[in-house]
């Protein structure tokens, strides 16, 4: 595997590698929210892990696209920006994404 995702205990003079199953796509995008760290991929959508990388879950419930560019935390409420189908929002721990795209410009061709 080349590049992905690594988790240091002793202030960066140790790596270990914390990419696993199911996380089989690209990590593009990176966020913590409290004891939960997310990351979003190309083509497989959002995964979160509650144990510091250890473990990873699936959490795309109500994605309609699951290539992500970018991840944003505001209080409880997670963002995810995706490639051609705008902005979702999550307000529980990533459980479940709606889209957030009204009076995004029409001409992008998913705004509603």
């Amino acid at each position: 595997m080349n590049g992905g995702l690594y988790r240091s205990i002793d202030s960066g003079a140790h790596w270990t590698d914390v990419n696993s199953y199911p996380i089989n796509d690209v990590i593009i995008t990176i966020a913590i929210s409290g004891t939960s760290l997310f990351v979003g991929t190309w083509g497989g959508g959002v995964f979160r892990s509650t144990d510091n990388g250890i473990n990873w879950a699936s959490v795309n419930t109500g994605l309609t696209n699951t290539m992500i560019y970018t991840l944003a935390l505001s209080g409880n409420d997670i963002f995810a920006g995706s490639n051609g189908n705008g902005v979702f929002r999550s307000s529980d721990n990533g459980e479940t994404w709606a889209a957030i795209n009204k009076g995004m410009r029409e001409k992008l061709g998913w705004a509603q």
